[in-house]
């Protein structure tokens, strides 16, 4: 066992709160940084090959759109009988 009881090594309060780094400010940060660069990469698209077009979609694009969750739709559905 790596821990013995009442070792002063044990963080007993646990991670503060501000520690942890908001997703939102990070994806708000990135958003202002690419609204201030659009023009620049822009005007260097043409440049890219399409590997790289399609790179560079794929690092962006989950810091811009939302994540679609996973939806379970019941194909099926059974009628409760009248009577």
């Amino acid at each position: 066992m790596p821990f013995k009881p009442n070792d002063s090594r044990i963080n007993r309060k646990g991670r503060p709160k501000e520690s942890k780094f908001d997703t939102k400010e990070l994806k708000g940060l990135f958003h202002e940084i690419l609204d201030q660069n659009i023009q620049y990469i822009l005007a260097n698209l043409d440049q890219l090959t399409l590997r790289d077009r399609v790179n560079l979609m794929k690092i962006i694009t989950p810091y811009i759109l939302p994540r679609l969750n996973l939806i379970k739709e019941e194909t099926e559905k059974f009628e409760q009988p009248l009577f």
